[in-house]
């Protein structure tokens, strides 16, 4: 096999791509001189060779394993840096276990070598992304009629859910935080509220790839209600993380990549955005209330923020326009109310009537 190297300011700074080569990759030169867009097409093509994605992110390198297909493979991380855990090394193969050390001895105490737990994530999102794509001959497949269900922490979104979920026809998703909260054994969800400059690139680049899923997952209703979306991840999260610093400048573009890729190649879509609105004061009191552990230090500060993202995004259209028709709802209302709130636009969220302009 042959090691090809080049370096690529366009994408990451810096950003090295090492491919391995069974006789059949193509010019690499060739693709290095096109747009930052096309290296990442490069990287989806259906079943590429093997290769590495190396990065250098808060000062630290990463490299993909080369992925024979196995979920298990994919999942390795060596902990050579301290914080990140070695996920899942006793499914690796012997000779993936000899790479993963030589890789490993690679590095030194002052400049380590890290196999980063989302790299493996994005690389498992690549993967499914490949695989929808080929599924079928046309770009975009047709879906129930989706709805997103939006809003800041404690406003109501799964009690929304259980409510329609007794409606025939609906297919209700709720986000799923129990996958967040163990993988592998690891609480991400935790981790991102102790330090979010630390861990809010592994924690959204998990989020993006469980959010897909639900995307993806067909149903035989003519309706689905989702909480939250890639569209809420990509036009809240990500923005409100960069403004902050919590996500660097690069990891930032390697999401928004990510995510301008599942758009481009996937039907994504929604047809409805239901926001149920509330204030950040109200939610914060409600969630306090509810005990989760990982939330019992999250400041009100904390939901102000998330709260004005929102605003920028559904009300006053920044970055970006909503993808679809948004519903404001008030959630600042006690249960039995907004029970009634439902059932008085209960045609509009089922799709049967049109959201007045």
């Amino acid at each position: 096999m042959e090691l090809l190297s080049c370096r690529v300011g366009a994408l990451l700074q810096p950003l090295s791509l090492v491919v391995v080569k069974d006789n059949v990759v193509k010019d690499l030169a060739a693709i290095v001189t096109r747009t930052r867009r096309t290296l990442l097409d490069y990287l989806f093509y259906p079943r590429p060779p093997s290769l590495f994605l190396s990065t250098r992110i808060l000062g630290m390198s990463s490299r993909i394993l080369p992925d024979s297909g196995g979920d298990g493979d994919a999942a390795a991380v060596k902990e050579i840096h301290g914080g990140y855990r070695h996920l899942n090394q006793s499914s690796l193969s012997p000779a993936k276990k000899r790479k993963l050390d030589e890789i490993a001895n690679l590095g030194s105490p002052s400049n380590p070598l890290l196999l980063l737990p989302a790299s493996c994530l994005l690389q498992k999102g690549f993967d499914m992304i490949t695989s929808q794509a080929k599924s079928s001959p046309e770009k975009k497949r047709s879906r129930p009629f989706t709805v997103s269900i939006e809003g800041n922490i404690g406003s109501g979104k799964s009690t929304f859910l259980r409510y329609f979920s007794a409606v025939p026809g609906v297919d209700t998703h709720q986000e799923p935080v129990d996958m967040w909260r163990n993988l592998e054994g690891h609480n991400l969800l935790g981790k991102l509220y102790e330090d979010p400059q630390r861990w809010s690139f592994l924690f959204q680049s998990y989020v993006q790839l469980t959010r897909l899923n639900i995307h993806l997952q067909n149903t035989d209703n003519p309706v689905k209600l989702i909480e939250r979306s890639l569209q809420n991840n990509r036009y809240c999260f990500l923005e409100s993380g960069h403004d902050s610093g919590d996500l660097q400048g690069s990891e930032y573009s390697v999401l928004c990549e990510y995510y301008d890729m599942m758009e481009s190649q996937l039907d994504i879509g929604v047809d409805l955005i239901v926001y149920l609105r509330s204030t950040p004061e109200v939610v914060h009191a409600r969630m306090l209330k509810r005990g989760r552990s990982e939330e019992a230090n999250l400041p009100l500060d904390y939901m102000k923020l998330v709260h004005e993202y929102y605003e920028r995004w559904l009300v006053h259209h920044q970055p970006h326009k909503p993808p679809a028709p948004v519903l404001v709802l008030d959630a600042n209302q006690d249960l039995d109310t907004m029970k009634l709130e439902y059932e008085k636009k209960k045609s509009v969220i089922m799709g049967h009537k049109t959201l007045p302009s």
